[in-house]
């Protein structure tokens, strides 16, 4: 949000944030809503609206410092995991299917171009019988591939201005 560390500057561009919700979400006093402060005081109090280099916003882990984003370790585990189990059988509930395309879905962000990887995914769920999906040769390739992507997500992550410090293309 902000590039410096300047105790007053923090609190400065925190205010200003405050304020800028409050500007979209009024306070209770002023709106005369009966609901809760938008601003939660127990998220605050837990912490989460402390400056950190390293947080997790909207399900990825975001590291300000290193310019770097990586998802959860547990995310990754959950959806190798899904993976394997559904690659075992030659049917898979459309459920449990939409549920493991949804966790790729959130996965793909991470990966540039990883939209693109989704029309075998579509294609499986759209064709799918009494809520059955067919697991084909192909479909199973497919998802083996995600399967390392997702791996890969499990090492530590590259840092976005690495090419351009060394110069290096990829």
């Amino acid at each position: 949000m902000t590039n410096g560390d300047n105790e007053a500057h923090l609190r400065h561009v925190s205010r200003a944030m405050l304020h800028g919700e409050h500007c979209i979400f009024p306070p209770l006093d002023a709106s005369g809503h009966d609901s809760e402060d938008p601003i939660a005081q127990s998220k605050l109090d837990n912490g989460d609206g402390e400056w950190k280099y390293v947080k997790e916003i909207l399900g990825w882990l975001i590291d300000g410092e290193n310019y770097t984003i990586q998802l959860p370790l547990e995310k990754c585990q959950k959806i190798t995991s899904l993976i394997k189990t559904i690659v075992k059988k030659p049917r898979c509930h459309l459920k449990k299917f939409q549920v493991l395309a949804g966790k790729l879905q959130h996965a793909s962000y991470g990966i540039p171009g990883g939209a693109g990887l989704f029309s075998p995914i579509d294609m499986a769920a759209t064709q799918a019988k009494d809520n059955m999906v067919i697991i084909t040769e192909h479909l199973k390739a497919m998802l083996l591939d995600w399967h390392a992507l997702v791996n890969s997500f499990k090492q530590p992550p590259l840092q976005f201005n690495f090419y351009l410090q060394t110069g290096q293309t990829t």
